[in-house]
């Protein structure tokens, strides 16, 4: 794994989180989770409080064995006002997404 830059703290009350949301953005994931933990340079040891989307070299999401992977996201909110969503398919489309905190309403952002 290579990271593109240094690790960012988040802001006070903000966290990666989908807050409770029982479902994703339709037509994104099966089931709501956040990106797949992050691999240390042994490719063996997950890294705590990570979570990494990986592309092969032709720009496609792929999980760690290698497979094509299009059921990843990153969600973050600041627990009172809404959920933002980053989604990935595999052909790759990335999506941005947005949600009140209290009920599943996705807006295509």
């Amino acid at each position: 794994m290579v990271s593109d830059e240094s690790p960012q703290a988040l802001s006070t009350n903000v966290d990666f989180d989908f807050n409770g949301l029982s479902d994703p953005p339709d037509d994104t994931q099966n089931t709501i989770h956040q990106a797949a933990l992050c691999k240390a340079d042994d490719g063996i040891a997950d890294i705590p409080n990570s979570g990494c989307l990986v592309f092969n070299s032709r720009g496609t999401p792929v999980n760690t064995n290698g497979d094509p992977d299009g059921d990843e996201a990153f969600y973050i909110t600041d627990h009172e006002t809404g959920v933002y969503g980053v989604t990935v398919s595999a052909t790759p489309l990335v999506r941005l997404w947005w949600s009140p905190a209290s009920v599943k309403a996705w807006v295509h952002k």
